[in-house]
């Protein structure tokens, strides 16, 4: 594990787990470009067939880590909008599975998969207005 992932193979199958659990798995700087990097490298990779994405412990993702998230940054792409267009791009299919909350930019990144496999007692919530964001 590095940067807040869990990287698993099986066979064909790349499974990326975010395990942040202490901010219920939100996403830093950190775990963006591990996940850009490895979402990367599966697709360069003709073994792998398909790459499940998934969150630790009882949640998906919180969204963005805020305390990352509210860094001052450089010119230039995010991290996050870099692993999007990761996920966009990819030449393997993406699976999401989401067990409990997907927050935020854990909503929207849903839309980038190619599939999305949403738990009977997951709660996915769009909090940009409330945040002033």
């Amino acid at each position: 594990m590095s940067a807040g992932l869990k990287v698993a193979r099986d066979g064909a199958v790349l499974t990326l787990t975010i395990d942040r659990q202490d901010r219920r798995n939100a996403l830093d700087t950190a775990t963006y470009a591990t996940l850009t990097e490895q979402i990367s490298l599966a697709s360069a990779d003709v073994a792998i067939s398909a790459v499940i994405l998934t969150g630790a412990g009882e949640h998906f993702t919180a969204g963005n880590d805020l305390r990352d998230f509210q860094a001052e940054r450089g010119a230039g792409d995010s991290a996050g909008l870099t692993f999007l267009r990761a996920l966009t791009t990819a030449d393997v299919p993406v699976i999401a599975a989401v067990e409990g909350y997907a927050i935020g930019i854990g909503v929207t990144l849903l839309q980038h998969c190619d599939f999305v496999h949403i738990g009977e007692g997951a709660t996915l919530r769009m909090p940009f207005v409330a945040l002033g964001l």
